[in-house]
Order: structure tokens, then C-alpha cells, then sequence
């Protein structure tokens, strides 16, 4: 019931607080070069370095988190994808979904719409017990964690993470703050969806996805 309340409350503050699209536009134009510079050959992970990229009033590295977390799912699902599909993802999520003018990142039901609308088929479950996170394990290709950096404090903020599943049958977060031995952001492996998700929420999620292959069109416009 928490996180149904919250999620809805979420779905709220996209609303209040639009972003002007004079904004939007000026963020588009300022951010092609950046978002170049910082794109790498793989999954984004170090959100942290992407302060010069903006996102609504604040910037990526702020409140980056869901769309770093779209982006890692298409190229989980896809391939790198073009390097204006992040540019445009950006303007995007300032028109539909960024909470309290990008302030607070996006809101959940936003993520998977724009998934959605670009042909993915995806399903969301608020219910953090076993047996829904092993249901959702077995239904998806590709997952999207969203929970509180501490548990139920909204004062320390909440993250996403794209989870995606490796040749040896682990489960890999992207963009989880995490450092390898050398200190550079890295991907962070698992032994199941379970540990991503009491790892990284500290047992209190706030919702999961499963992102699937295309749609067909005549089934998009189902959904």
C-alpha cells in the first residue's frame, strides 16, 4: 500500500511544476556537445561525472538516474543505440515525467510510458516480496529497480538501475554508484535479482519493471 500511495504521489509532482519548453529547448541546444563527450562505448555508469549535463532546473548527474536507466535497457535490449536517442531522452522526460521540474528525477509510470511508446513491453510490480520479484525474474529480459538509497528515507533520496543478465547466468547493475578496485564507476554483479534488489534498496523497493523485446505495432497500441 506504501508504495502504491507513493508512486501515485510521484505521478502527481510530474505533473506540478511543468517545465517551460523555452527550457527544454535551451537544455536540448546546451547539451548536444556534452552528451557526446560523456557517452561511452557501453552501459553508462558513472552518473556522478554528468553535472554538465542538464536535466530540467538541475542536472543529470542530480537526477539523472531513470534515464541513464532507459538508456542502459535499450542497449541491453538493442544495442548501443544512436547517440541522440540519450539527447532527445532527455527533452523527452522534461516534457513528460520529470518531478518538480527534474528536481526529483521521473516518475516510474513516466519510465514505462516512454518505454512503451518506443515499442518495448514492459510490466511493473510495487510488491517486493520473493515471490514477486522471482515472478517478474522469470517474465523479463531486462529490469529496472527503482528504491530508496536508505530504507523508507525520503531525505536520502531514491535511485534507479537498469539490471541486465550476464554469460554466467549473474545479474548486473549498471549506474549503481559502484567502484572497482581502481575507483572507476563499474557495473556491480550479483548472484540473483533478489540480491540487486535488497542490496541496492536496502530491502525497500518501490518498484520493479521487466523490459522485453519490441512489440509489434498493432500490440503497442494496445497497451
Amino acid at each position: 500500500m506504501f508504495n502504491e500511495l507513493l508512486v501515485g504521489t510521484m505521478d502527481f509532482l510530474a505533473v506540478f511544476g511543468r517545465i517551460s519548453k523555452r527550457r527544454i529547448e535551451k537544455n536540448n541546444r546546451d547539451n548536444a556537445t556534452m552528451v557526446y563527450k560523456h557517452l561511452p562505448n557501453g552501459y553508462i555508469e558513472d552518473q556522478a561525472n554528468w553535472s554538465d549535463v542538464k536535466f530540467g532546473v538541475k542536472s543529470m548527474a542530480y537526477s539523472g538516474c531513470e534515464i541513464f536507466a532507459a538508456y542502459n535497457a535499450i542497449y541491453a535490449l538493442e544495442g548501443k543505440p544512436d547517440k541522440a536517442t540519450l539527447l532527445f531522452a532527455i527533452s523527452d522526460f522534461e516534457e513528460h515525467g520529470a518531478m518538480m521540474q527534474g528536481r526529483l528525477g521521473v516518475a516510474p509510470r513516466s519510465l514505462i510510458a516512454y518505454l512503451r511508446k518506443h515499442g518495448y513491453a514492459t510490466k511493473m510490480t510495487m510488491r517486493s516480496r520473493p515471490e514477486n520479484i522471482r515472478a517478474m525474474d522469470e517474465a523479463g529480459e531486462v529490469f529496472v529497480l527503482t528504491g530508496f538509497n536508505e530504507k523508507r528515507k525520503l531525505s536520502k533520496m531514491i535511485h534507479t538501475v537498469c539490471i541486465t543478465k550476464n554469460e554466467d547466468g549473474k545479474y548486473v547493475a549498471h549506474n549503481n554508484y559502484y567502484r572497482n578496485a581502481t575507483g572507476k564507476y563499474s557495473e556491480q554483479v550479483f548472484d540473483s535479482l533478489e540480491d540487486v534488489v535488497y542490496h541496492r534498496s536496502k530491502g525497500q523497493m518501490i518498484c520493479l519493471m521487466t523490459i522485453t523485446g519490441k512489440l509489434s505495432k498493432m500490440d503497442s497500441k494496445r497497451k
